[in-house]
């Protein structure tokens, strides 16, 4: 294995490793929601869109390219997102 190689599978452990530490942090947060017995505000795309003003399929593009939160979940109705993750994701637009 030459060193180009090496650094390529270093980049690449690091970002799968940014993506598990967000991962864990959506957990966390969502675990605290639970704790405190509360259920945040969601939202879906139609929503987000009202928000933001962008048209959902720009939306779509961003989620695809990683420069949006990800969703809490995704059921057969569509992707849905905490609130307060989408609001403090567009402040910092």
């Amino acid at each position: 294995m030459n060193t180009k190689q090496v650094r390529r599978q270093l980049q690449d452990v690091r970002r799968e490793l940014d993506e598990a530490a967000e991962s864990i942090d959506r957990l966390e947060r969502a675990l605290a929601d639970i704790e405190d017995n509360a259920i945040p505000p969601l939202v879906g795309l139609a929503e987000i869109s009202a928000i933001t003003g962008l048209k959902q399929t720009t939306l779509n593009q961003r989620r695809r390219r990683g420069s949006m939160p990800e969703p809490v979940v995704s059921l057969a109705g569509g992707r849905i997102w905490r609130l307060v993750d989408i609001e403090k994701w567009w402040q910092a637009q």
